[in-house]
């Protein structure tokens, strides 16, 4: 589970979509090939927080995750009503984060 930083779908990919997650740990890219995103675009697009599942590929140094599974983190859009994200020592910003 992680937040979905970037999302790109090159023309060239021919319909693939990869995406960068980032948690406390890392951050990790994102495989998802043209069926698999048709089907659950929506969500890929419009979720801050995605809970990913599927096969580890190894290229390299570099670690991929082929998504074969997706599900919301949150059901409810009310999970972040009024969620204050630390920006300073004692400073908070409030952030609706909810599109």
């Amino acid at each position: 589970m992680g937040l979905s930083v970037v999302l790109q779908r090159p023309p060239t990919a021919k319909g693939t979509a990869f995406a960068t997650l980032e948690d406390e740990s890392g951050v990790l890219d994102l495989i998802f090939h043209k069926q698999f995103y048709d089907q659950y675009k929506e969500q890929i697009r419009e979720e801050a927080f995605l809970w990913v599942s599927g096969v580890v590929q190894k290229d390299g140094e570099a670690f991929q995750l082929i998504v074969k599974r997706i599900d919301r983190v949150f059901e409810e859009a009310s999970a972040f009503d009024d969620f204050a994200i630390p920006v300073a020592p004692g400073a908070h910003q409030k952030h609706n984060l909810v599109r």
